[in-house]
């Protein structure tokens, strides 16, 4: 399959009567739709440059196999259109895969890329998600994927979570970080997918996070025209200790976070971070002009800011222990504005 077109392919009722019949599939700079339904097996070899298919329809597959050393995204949920998916072997891959399933009686094993495995649902007993070699991404549309040790137990080798926090209205997603084993990263993805004529917060918290834990911001949107829309994000750590750290990124390599204002503005999106156990908090901004509404942090006495692009941070607040501000990291003609609100007592160092 090669270009954007779209590949159906039918059989003569012969060609597929057994039970094991499999269509193998070769990408090559693809990115359309492809269904081959009365096949058993289908197995995907992604080559050339990286690959995407749209929607993947196979009615009666029950074994999706895929190799190769290009990335491969497939964009439609994969149990939505192969409903009697129950093993994805991409073990042979070593290129990057990124899938979304959201069956609870599939077995997946992912390959040595950087994969990203995205569901809604937590896996049943007897059946386990393995990211593999690489850095790996479990992206989770609900909380109830991992709030339990049992669920959690059952995806093996992710280093990174994404959390999803898209709602009509406001919405509230909580992570208990001490179910996990191995995540350092955390995304949050925080939406207001619906005009609904209030103001919405999108509230995502995690508690018992490990110390050095980064926590990116990517993908904020609102929907709200003639309203606010707030995203809060609330870090605790596991151990308060008199040297924890936490870092945040603000965007990602090639767009801005989302977030623009530094107070609660109608048709904008207003990012805000409590992290009260940090006592140095790095900022990294990249990927366009980036804005952190409020920064409040009680044990707060240092705060490093880098990247490559300009960084507005709003009210510095319950800091009264800030003592360093040092924006020396910031490389080019990026440059960092904080707001002349903060709650630091101490004189201050500010680098530049």
């Amino acid at each position: 399959l090669a270009g954007a077109g779209d590949l159906t392919l039918t059989y003569d009722t012969t060609a597929v009567s057994g039970l094991e019949d499999v269509q193998n599939l070769t990408l090559s700079k693809s990115s359309g739709a492809f269904t081959a339904n009365s096949v058993e097996t289908i197995s995907i070899t992604s080559g050339l440059v990286a690959n995407t298919i749209s929607t993947l329809t196979a009615d009666s597959a029950t074994t999706l196999n895929v190799s190769g050393s290009k990335d491969l995204t497939i964009t439609g949920e994969i149990s939505a259109t192969v409903a009697n998916i129950k093993t994805i072997d991409a073990s042979a891959m070593t290129g990057s895969l990124k899938i979304e399933n959201n069956d609870t009686t599939t077995t997946a094993t992912l390959g040595s890329g950087d994969d990203v495995y995205k569901t809604s649902s937590a896996v049943a007993a007897t059946y386990k998600v393995d990211g593999g070699a690489g850095t790996d991404e479990l992206s989770v549309t609900a909380a109830t994927v991992l709030d339990t040790a049992l669920e959690t137990a059952r995806y093996e080798n992710f280093e990174q979570l994404q959390i999803n926090n898209i709602a009509a209205t406001s919405a509230t997603f909580s992570q208990d970080m001490s179910l996990l084993t191995g995540f350092d990263t955390v995304t949050i993805v925080a939406q207001d997918s619906t005009d609904g004529n209030a103001d919405a917060t999108m509230t995502t918290g995690l508690t018992n996070t490990a110390d050095g834990t980064t926590v990116k911001f990517e993908s904020l949107s609102t929907a709200e025209d003639g309203h606010k829309n707030t995203v809060a994000v609330t870090v605790d750590h596991a151990t308060d200790v008199s040297t924890n750290t936490l870092n945040v990124v603000m965007g990602t390599a090639t767009a801005a976070s989302g977030a623009t204002v530094t107070s609660a503005t109608n048709a904008k999106v207003y990012a805000t971070l409590t992290a009260n156990n940090a006592e140095t908090i790095s900022v990294m901004s990249q990927g366009g002009a980036n804005t952190l509404g409020a920064l409040t942090s009680a044990d707060l006495t240092t705060l490093n800011i880098s990247g490559s692009k300009d960084l507005t941070i709003g009210a510095i607040g319950s800091a009264t222990k800030l003592a360093t501000v040092d924006a020396s990291a910031l490389t080019g003609t990026a440059k960092f504005v904080m707001a002349s609100t903060n709650a630091s007592t101490p004189a201050g160092t500010y680098t530049g």
